[in-house]
């Protein structure tokens, strides 16, 4: 996974333009309460480590093609798996197995919660903090 061209979002002070303008960034990476308010938080950013975190541990872009006219988010893919119980499947094929599958569980969720869409539902950067730290 690439941890470059994460969607980095402008954002102007009303002292710097007073103009609202479309949301622009990476399609993927943006909080989705951004599209409704254009307001960006902290949450924003943890949506957006969200979607990196599970970029990284499944090796997939955050828009995966199912065929030529459709495409699935790289949360719902994953939310989908997890539901079924199936863990190794969202693994990176480059891991080779090579994983604790007990840290991928956890990275997973830690992902999921970041990239929850409503923002008051996702962690703060100071709970994050507390988790226990993981090895993939």
């Amino acid at each position: 996974a690439k941890i470059a061209d994460f969607g980095l979002t402008k954002a102007f002070s009303d002292s710097e333009t007073h103009i609202t303008t479309e949301p622009a960034g990476t399609m993927g990476y943006l909080d989705p309460e951004y599209f409704r308010s254009y307001h960006i938080s902290e949450k924003s950013d943890l949506y957006s480590f969200g979607v990196v975190l599970l970029e990284l541990i499944t090796g997939h872009a955050p828009v995966i093609p199912i065929n030529d006219s459709m495409s699935i988010h790289i949360g719902e893919w994953v939310h989908q798996s997890l539901d079924h119980g199936n863990i190794e499947s969202i693994v990176d094929a480059k891991m080779g197995g090579d994983y604790d599958i007990n840290s991928v569980w956890k990275a997973a969720d830690l992902a999921l919660h970041c990239k929850r869409d409503a923002s008051r539902e996702r962690p703060t950067v100071i709970s994050m903090l507390g988790v226990r730290q993981f090895e993939v």
